[in-house]
């Protein structure tokens, strides 16, 4: 990590906008360190090459007060501020054509550092799409290898549900700042991937959600992992966009082949058409990961009897509170609790007054 008062400078330039990785190196080259761009007045600062004067209006003129905002912001949150200087600072994402100028973390950082895949897919997934989701995150997570993914409705959920306090553990990169629960519907999960997992997002805390910023993200979805596998998506999709930013990056791009007939199908299908790796089973999952051993390799059938699946077996049709749940599987309340949020997020059940109940 840069020194204290270096470590500050660094990142308040950071925060100005336009100042990416390109100005940051030039800065620091022609001043000899970012406190000294810091104090350089306007005159100075339009020496540097490809300082504009609209780059070099917003240095001298930057926001004094923004490190301490955000400082105080991760303080309160028990998040931090990870530079590409720092040690944490992933050797993937320092390898992408557009790598961001900092990250802010919250939760386990150590998984950075983790064997990582990325699974992607659909917001709306069919049963397939729900099913193939768990089983590829629950393998790869029960093996050691964290999974990623965007924090979003749908299969991103289900691949962190499936992961989250596994020994891979899952890292969700946001759209948006930390401290703003988007979708609202992941709040519960939300809450578990910063305690068990890893958030991380280039956006500063509190930042909400724009144009644009989603479509950012899936780029250091893909840079994080090793490879990313595609499950459901139309074609144009965001888990699309994410395989071609895998794609570019020189990352393995794997999909989920589905029937012809299904529009989710469609871009998974065009994926394989157009020479990604078709996704057919844990041996393609093991393939990329040949340092994982054998004895660290779960079962399929412990994958299967995860628990959502069970209570969703269970679900009948009649309405089930959670302690009626808990009683007939025989599972702590608070177990039966995680497993129907899950199930409630990805669409496959519903709370009602007399308890929970199938989605039609």
């Amino acid at each position: 990590m840069l020194p204290t008062e270096e470590h500050r400078a660094y990142l308040a330039l950071a925060l100005i906008p336009g100042i990416g990785p390109a100005r940051l190196g030039n800065l620091r080259q022609a001043f000899g360190s970012y406190r000294g761009a810091l104090a350089a007045p306007f005159g100075l600062l339009r020496t540097v090459p490809a300082m504009t004067r609209a780059a070099a209006t917003a240095v001298a003129n930057r926001d004094q007060a923004a490190v301490d905002r955000v400082e105080e912001s991760l303080h309160r949150l028990g998040g931090r501020v990870i530079t590409p200087l720092d040690l944490e600072f992933p050797a993937g994402l320092s390898a992408i054509v557009d790598p961001p100028v900092m990250l802010f973390a919250e939760g386990r950082v150590e998984l950075l550092d983790r064997l990582t895949v990325a699974i992607v897919g659909s917001r709306h997934p069919t049963h397939y799409g729900i099913e193939v989701t768990r089983m590829v995150a629950g393998l790869a997570a029960g093996a050691g290898i964290a999974v990623a993914s965007g924090m979003a409705r749908g299969l991103d959920a289900v691949a962190h549900w499936a992961a989250v306090g596994q020994p891979g553990g899952t890292i969700g990169v946001l759209g948006n700042g930390l401290g703003v629960i988007y979708p609202a519907a992941n709040r519960s999960l939300y809450r578990r991937v910063a305690v068990e997992g890893l958030l991380v997002t280039e956006y500063p805390p509190g930042e909400r959600p724009h144009g644009g910023s989603f479509q950012r993200r899936n780029r250091l979805i893909s840079g994080l992992a090793r490879a990313t596998i595609v499950v459901e998506g139309r074609e144009g999709s965001g888990a699309l966009i994410t395989a071609g930013a895998a794609s570019d990056q020189g990352r393995d791009v794997l999909a989920v082949p589905g029937p012809i007939t299904s529009r989710l199908s469609q871009g998974p299908n065009a994926l394989v058409r157009d020479g990604a790796t078709p996704y057919l089973g844990p041996a393609d999952l093991w393939r990329l990961f040949p340092e994982v051993g054998s004895e660290a390799i779960p079962t399929e059938r412990a994958v299967l009897i995860h628990r959502p699946r069970r209570v969703l077996e269970t679900l009948d049709g009649v309405p089930r509170t959670v302690d009626d749940l808990a009683e007939v599987l025989g599972w702590a309340p608070a177990d039966i609790a995680g497993a129907l949020t899950e199930l409630e997020v990805v669409g496959l059940a519903e709370r009602g007054p007399a308890g929970f109940i199938r989605s039609p």
